[in-house]
């Protein structure tokens, strides 16, 4: 069994995978740089297809602590087994290990204290032999510190100050409580008058020709059909002449219609205001049970102000503007 295996995160393909790449024993993985290993196991995966995603620098540089850590235990287990062949470190027979050697003894061969090379001592851990270590624990990489967020800042009292008069000292502020504030009542909100429209006199009369037209229309038909109905019940000579006029209403309303009331316009999206089409009409918009165009129609005559059934914009004709128009017609400045 490979010793590879032995690594955290090291399954049976990444241990393939690791030899294909050329990287056989722990030391290979603990001395190899994490780039170059990845790029290995890249160019080894391209030819093999082992894994199916290669392992990032930062998990293989998690695998190189581990293989240290698995190296150092495995020199130190060695040791011990040596000393009890009697041989040396290198492995030759023969050999003792160092040792604490006394001053005394030191002086007893004829070599000054002086002489000797002092070496630096370690830290009661690092001289215990590498085989009584405790093994070396693979930590995940420190996750990055959460950003703590900043505290809100109170809201600040209100405050009234006046400035002061020349030659006087400043003035200390006067604090309002909060409980003075929340009685106040909500402030008066302004109505839109709406947009003045360029040509109020021809909206005017527009308006009041929708209105005369589609009355003029609902009466002729409603005439029409009582008229046909007495005729077929009592016969011809029953109906009044006069009510055979009552039909030709609806072609009258359809010219009076025709002649004033398709000039009028809006003036922002430029459509005909009390023309009807079958289209979405705005959610603001005038609306009766005659329709929009009626509905629209009836305010701008009686009220002087309308809204746009198309794009909704509120417009009013100002009594001033159909002064000024009226006269400029009459030739009266």
């Amino acid at each position: 069994m490979s010793r590879l295996s032995q690594i955290p995160g090291v399954t049976a393909p990444l241990t393939e995978l690791l030899r294909s790449a050329g990287l056989e024993t722990l030391g290979d993985v603990a001395t190899t740089p994490a780039q170059e290993i990845v790029a290995r196991l890249e160019e080894a995966n391209r030819e093999g297809q082992m894994v199916a995603q290669v392992p990032s620098v930062q998990a293989v540089s998690t695998w190189q602590r581990a293989a240290r850590a698995l190296d150092e235990t495995a020199a130190g287990a060695q040791l011990p087994s040596m000393a009890s062949a009697g041989a040396g470190p290198d492995g030759v027979a023969g050999l003792k290990t160092a040792g604490a050697v006394s001053a005394r003894e030191i002086q007893k061969l004829g070599v000054s204290v002086s002489e000797v090379p002092v070496a630096r001592l370690l830290d009661e851990d690092r001289r215990r032999p590498a085989a009584t270590r405790p093994a070396a624990e693979v930590k995940p990489p420190p996750r990055p510190a959460a950003k703590k967020k900043a505290p809100r800042p109170e809201p600040a009292e209100p405050a009234t100050a006046s400035d002061p008069e020349p030659g006087e000292g400043p003035k200390e502020m006067v604090f309002r409580p909060m409980e003075e504030l929340g009685k106040q009542g909500p402030r008066t909100q302004r109505r839109n008058p709406g947009m003045s429209h360029h040509s109020p006199v021809s909206v005017w009369i527009a308006a009041g020709a929708t209105m005369l037209s589609e009355l003029m229309f609902i009466g002729g038909v409603i005439g029409t059909g009582v008229v046909f109905f007495f005729m077929a019940r009592d016969g011809a000579g029953s109906v009044p002449r006069i009510a055979v006029a009552v039909p030709a209403l609806i072609p009258l309303a359809l010219i009076i219609f025709a002649i004033l009331a398709t000039n009028a316009r809006c003036r922002l999206c430029g459509q005909r205001v009390f023309v009807p089409k079958k289209c979405l009409k705005h959610v603001k918009a005038d609306r009766s049970i005659l329709g929009y165009s009626f509905a629209s129609a009836m305010r701008a005559f009686f009220l002087r102000n309308f809204r746009c059934q198309f794009c909704g914009t509120k417009i009013r004709l100002s009594r001033k503007s159909l002064r000024q128009e009226v006269r400029g017609a009459a030739g009266n400045p």
